[in-house]
Parts: structure tokens; sequence; C-alpha cells
């Protein structure tokens, strides 16, 4: 079985990540103890666990609802595996900025600073511009004042002021 847009997905691997099933059951639920006894090392912490390339922490971030469950996750994924892409290029922290989870931004960054400025989308996009084109003030503002000075002058500070003012929040 193909998927749209010419990807190369065969049946077997579908059925390759159906063995995550109870992990992403687990991690949308926001149920520790569940996915906990699934993991057996680091490396299955950083697992490609689902047919769009997510890690159970693109998962985890997306439900909004397992912030613990994304510490847990954070504290034992190595600090570069947080900057894994899923087939769209999207990082974990990309996925706070689209649903305005502020939180386990909080969290991704304390592990991994350099995920704000150094890791950009499919599209070259930075989390905080993506913040503000999904209108996630609260996530903006924070990822904003956790950015260096010096990405504000760059392209990528052209592209933040730009969404900012397309999301009405400029002058709030």
């Amino acid at each position: 079985m193909e998927t749209s847009g010419g990807g190369q997905e065969t049946h077997s691997a579908s059925t390759a990540y159906a063995k995550y099933l109870p992990l992403c059951n687990a991690l949308v639920s926001g149920n520790w103890e569940t996915a906990n006894g699934l993991f057996q090392n680091e490396e299955d912490c950083e697992a490609i666990i689902s047919i769009e390339r997510e890690t159970a922490l693109h998962v985890a971030v997306q439900s909004g609802r397992a912030n613990v469950f994304v510490g847990k996750l954070v504290g034992m994924m190595r600090p570069q595996a947080l900057a894994l892409k899923d087939k769209s290029g999207i990082t974990a922290l990309h996925n706070c900025a689209i649903v305005g989870n502020t939180e386990a931004a909080r969290i991704m960054l304390q592990k991994n600073p350099d995920l704000l400025y150094e890791t950009t989308d499919g599209d070259g996009r930075l989390a905080v511009t993506i913040a503000a084109m999904c209108c996630q003030k609260k996530t903006l503002v924070y990822l904003i004042n956790e950015s260096k000075p010096n990405v504000h002058n760059t392209h990528y500070g052209i592209d933040l002021f730009m969404e900012t003012v397309a999301s009405e929040f400029f002058g709030e």
C-alpha cells in the first residue's frame, strides 16, 4: 500500500508501526506507567513510532495533557534527540508552538536550549515563528523571551515580526 504523494510506505512498514499502538494510546492518555513499561532503553524513547515518522515526544506534546509524561520522557532522551523531525520536518518543539503547549516547550528547552534557534521545520521556520503563525500567544511570548537577541536580527526575526503582526499580537 503506497501513500499519496508517491511515498514508498508499504503495508509491512505500517505493520511495523502497529507495535507502537499501545505506546501511542498511553501517550495520548498521559498514562506514564503503561508507557514507561514499554521503554526498554534510551533508543526506545527516541524511536520512530508512527507512519508520520513521529517520536513518542511528538505525540505526547500534541496531546497537551501529558506534560508530566513529557518531562519524564525528555529526562530519558539525549539532548540532540529532542531535535528529531517527523516526515514534514517538524520537531516536537514545533508541535509545542502549534498546539500552544508552553509547559512542554519549557521542559524541552531546559534540556536543549539550542532547539529554539538552531532547529527549523521543513519550511525553514523556527518554532517561535510557528507559535505566531498559530496564534499561540502564551507560547509565543515564552519563546521570544527565551530566544537569543541576535536571532531577531536575521531573516528569522523578519519572519517572526511579520507573523506576529499577522496574528494581531503586535502592540499588545
